[in-house]
């Protein structure tokens, strides 16, 4: 029996199974809106935090750099051959202080009262002085500030004589007159300026050197007067911000938005922030001025566009497109549903029909609900392996913790013992006296288990900030042959060392390296202390090298000792991994995460032989070096 739709009560039901799929759909689409934003929204605040610190950071180290050149002045110009006019014997004053700025100052100079050039660590040969020596420099403003405040400057770019524009730093000479016999602050005399220049352009490569390669921030500094310091663009370098030519290069929306950020930024003494956009592009622009003595000498600046992270937009994308289909089967199942109860109203029959297959279409949702379950149960077995591999992971954790705990116990009751017997033994022969005599063979004793005490409590604090993500590094560019001496000299002043029966072999080698020095010395004492430890007859090498096609220095230490023990040779590296009773087996743990730190490896085996072993480590070279290679190839 057919069924007129149109008179039939069934419009009402199709009608609201439509109107139910659009309100459906449209949730979908605005929880998906939702959920974007919100992904967007972390993205950004990320972006902006990893912004503010990277600011901070590399603004205290500009700072600190400043301050080491400032300090530098200071040191030089309150010498007594300085005061004296004592040109030779202030010479290698100005080598010392170029060596402990390298790669941020370029030269340190000298003028006299009247503003000619007494001496500058660029003069490395008569030519240059006789070119330069005696040159009048009094209208420069790093001589005519000082001058004038007895106080620290730092001029703005000024272009120097081999047209390079360059920041100078200088400080006056001041000398102390007599009032009545007397020596007055207020009566301090003006006798010349200690001055150092620094190339803009290593400075931005300073600069750029500390931010992290993961982001695309880019980094820009501001004199106070609004001079470009340094950009990435180097063509802006030099020019004004504020001046007319600068300002006609910025487009007319950009310029109403950034103008009014550059004027807070020159006033600001504190870190902050702002946010621009442009051309549907937004970032954050982030600065903090770099105050020195109280007085702000230039303004840093980070821009951090707002560039989401690949899997955010991924996350982005998978739902919108699960939007999209929850919305596309919205509709074909209103649509399927609609056309069901016309065809149901149509004909009893074909109502029966649509019903089996209501029945059919649960029988397969049923077998797709079984599946669904089959697999949830292979995923809790999965999840279990895992919870199982974890368990283990933690026991292992826990057993090498209770080995530490024994291993650094009997480490630090080695030397509590005798030091504990040493203040027993000072106590019972007081008896009453205020002082007694101690002999030097206790005074070292006391000395030995002390430092060794220290060592303990070193490697452990180390640990402790490699676990908690703490290791920070201070790179800069040295060589390698003035550590590794000095290593050497250290490992000779061991107490276990008998210089009769090991020798220490070392033929120093001019390479250059950029890392951190103090985590280098310990990385080398490291293995020269373990080396020793090992060594009982027989000799300790040291060889650097350049490796063969990459830019790093090779540094291998060989032994002629005991070996790697083949049951910890596979975990040569891990925590608390050792066979001998004289160590806690964490040196060469912290090594490794040192060299990691770095970009670096380190690799130890047996000799093939049989006598001894072999450990090296590389380290990245520096700038200078990398172009020196470059030549020696081409």
């Amino acid at each position: 029996m057919a069924l007129d739709i149109k008179n039939s009560s069934s419009v009402p039901l199709v009608a609201a199974i439509a109107a139910v799929g659009v309100i459906v759909a449209f949730s979908s689409f605005l929880y998906s809106n939702y959920n974007s934003d919100l992904l967007s929204r972390s993205a950004v605040n990320d972006i902006q935090k990893t912004a503010r610190a990277q600011t901070n950071d590399v603004a205290r180290i500009l700072e600190n750099k400043v301050i080491d050149v400032r300090n530098n002045l200071i040191l030089i110009s309150e010498t007594n051959t300085i005061k004296t006019q004592q040109v030779e014997e202030a010479k290698p004053l100005f080598t010392a202080a170029s060596e402990t700025t390298r790669g941020f100052t370029n030269t340190y100079f000298w003028l006299d009262r009247d503003g000619r050039a007494v001496w500058s660590s660029a003069f490395n040969n008569a030519t240059l002085y006789e070119q330069f020596g005696g040159a009048d420099r009094s209208d420069k403003p790093y001589y005519t500030v000082p001058k004038e405040s007895h106080a620290f400057h730092v001029t703005s770019i000024m272009e120097s004589t081999d047209e390079v524009l360059r920041l100078f730093l200088s400080y006056p000479i001041l000398g102390t007159s007599e009032v009545q016999g007397q020596a007055t602050g207020a009566s301090r005399t003006f006798n010349g300026v200690i001055g150092a220049s620094a190339n803009l352009l290593d400075i931005g490569q300073f600069l750029n050197s500390q931010l992290s390669p993961d982001v695309t921030n880019s980094i820009g500094l501001l004199g106070t007067d609004g001079t470009i310091l340094y950009s990435e663009n180097q063509t802006l370098i030099g020019q004004n911000y504020w001046s007319e030519q600068f300002q006609n290069t910025l487009p007319g929306d950009l310029r109403i938005d950034l103008n009014p950020v550059i004027e807070k930024s020159l006033r600001s003494t504190a870190l902050e922030q702002a946010e621009l956009s442009y051309n549907g592009n937004t970032g954050t622009i982030v600065y903090e001025p770099i105050v020195v003595d109280g007085n702000t000498v230039a303004v840093l600046y980070i821009v951090a566009p707002h560039n989401l992270a690949g899997e955010t937009l991924t996350v982005l994308d998978n739902q919108r497109n699960f939007t999209i289909l929850i919305i596309a089967a919205l509709a074909a199942v209103a649509l399927a549903a609609s056309i069901a109860v016309a065809r149901w109203n149509k004909r009893l029959s074909n109502m029966i029909t649509a019903r089996t297959k209501e029945l059919q279409f649960a029988n397969e949702s049923l077998k797709a609900k079984s599946n669904e379950l089959a697999d949830a149960l292979h995923t809790i077995g999965q999840a279990n392996l895992r919870l199982e591999e974890a368990n283990e992971q933690l026991k292992i954790h826990d057993r090498l913790q209770k080995e530490f705990v024994n291993v650094a116990a009997h480490e630090l009751r080695t030397p509590i013992q005798p030091l504990l017997g040493a203040a027993e033994l000072i106590e019972s022969q007081l008896e009453g006296k205020e002082e007694i005599k101690v002999t030097r063979a206790e005074v070292e004793m006391i000395v030995r288990n002390a430092k060794r005490l220290e060592r303990l409590s070193s490697d452990i604090l180390e640990i402790a900030r490699i676990e908690s993500d703490a290791l920070t590094l201070h790179r800069e560019h040295f060589s390698l042959s003035y550590i590794i001496s000095d290593a050497v000299k250290d490992a000779k002043a061991q107490s276990h060392y008998d210089p009769d029966k090991v020798k220490i072999r070392y033929a120093p080698d001019d390479i250059f390296v950029y890392a951190d020095r103090e985590k280098a010395i310990q990385v080398i004492s490291n293995l020269l202390t373990n080396a020793i430890k090992f060594t009982t007859q027989g000799f300790i090498s040291i060889k650097t090298s350049l490796n063969e096609g990459k830019d790093f220095a090779v540094v291998t230490v060989t032994d002629t000792g005991t070996g790697i023990d083949p049951e910890v040779i596979s975990k040569l590296f891990e925590k608390f991994v050792t066979r001998s009773e004289k160590g806690t087996g964490i040196g060469l743990y912290i090594s490794k995460k040192i060299l990691e730190a770095h970009g670096c490896e380190i690799a130890g085996m047996n000799n093939p032989d049989g006598v001894g072993a072999e450990f090296s480590f590389t380290l990245p070279l520096s700038s200078e070096q990398r172009v020196r290679r470059s030549g020696e190839r081409a």
